[in-house]
């Protein structure tokens, strides 16, 4: 390979991208090459890291400043007697829970 650091590889002609990686568009990769770049750059395999478990995610739902807020004002209203206000707020937080856990598991 003539130039490792080549940037902007989508502005290169076919010809031109061949041509820096010393590939013939007929045949391929001789052997001995493919096995030099193993060696230098590794197989080229995707990685797939550990994903978060469902609790997790679940849980991390709640990490956001205006759920907190709406925790305050909950724990608030309890303290306060006004139980329907509590209601409404703690209905508020588990939907909005409910609804980005959903969301996090279908991608």
């Amino acid at each position: 390979m003539t130039d490792k650091n080549t940037e902007n590889w989508h502005v290169l002609s076919i010809s031109d991208t061949l041509k820096q990686l010393n590939v013939d568009s007929e045949r391929g990769l001789a052997a001995s090459e493919v096995e030099h770049r193993h060696q230098e750059y590794g197989l080229n395999v995707l990685t797939t890291g550990k994903g978060e478990s469902p609790l997790q995610l679940f849980i991390n739902q709640f990490k956001d400043p205006m759920i907190y807020i709406l925790i305050v004002a909950f724990l608030l209203m309890l303290y306060l007697g006004e139980y329907i206000e509590a209601g409404v707020i703690f209905i508020i937080v588990l939907a909005n829970a409910i609804i980005g856990f959903m969301r996090k598991l279908r991608r």
